[in-house]
């Protein structure tokens, strides 16, 4: 997995930036009939 780190660096050089560190994550689940877990598609919205 070498996107995620890379979009974590991407967002603190920009909270480092504008000098605001507030922001929106939102990991919602892939639906998955009779299923007791799944994979995640996180976004952090600023």
């Amino acid at each position: 997995m070498t996107e995620a780190p890379a979009m974590r660096d991407v967002l603190g050089e920009a909270c480092a930036r504008d000098g605001r560190w507030s922001f929106l994550y939102a990991a919602a689940p892939l639906e998955v009939v009779q299923g007791t877990g799944s994979p995640v598609n996180p976004i952090a919205i600023r």
